[in-house]
């Protein structure tokens, strides 16, 4: 790529501004393109949802305000009062936005969700 910004360089240079403008947006596309295949960016968090009055009925709506913020999502456990999730957050989404949502959905006073970070084992 570096050869192809030197080239837009000397055609500058020599004035031969059709093609230094032609090679711009050309290298422009070609870096949108590359960068379109980049995989997103994720945090691994375990999601625990604690105090739930019912978190058999609860579960279904917390699963679609996972689904809403675009969050992959896996259940680990389940009892009467509490949930346990694997999640892939991507880093624009804000968990405080995804707790806030989910609190709305059990208003039991002691409902409490936690997210922890996972760290995610290299091979």
């Amino acid at each position: 790529m570096s050869c192809c910004a030197a080239s837009v360089g000397l055609a500058t240079g020599v004035g031969i501004y059709g093609l230094a403008v032609w090679a711009t947006a050309f290298l422009v596309g070609a870096l949108a393109l590359i960068e379109s295949f980049e995989p997103t960016s994720v945090t691994n968090f375990e999601l625990q949802l604690t105090g739930l009055k019912d978190a058999g009925n609860v579960r279904p709506r917390v699963e679609q305000v996972l689904a809403r913020y675009r969050i992959e999502h896996s259940l680990r456990t389940q009892s009467d009062e509490a949930l346990s999730y694997e999640v892939k957050v991507p880093l624009e989404i804000e968990t405080d936005r995804v707790t806030n949502a989910i609190l709305k959905l059990d208003t039991t006073a002691g409902t409490a969700v936690e997210w922890e970070e996972k760290k995610v084992k290299k091979s």
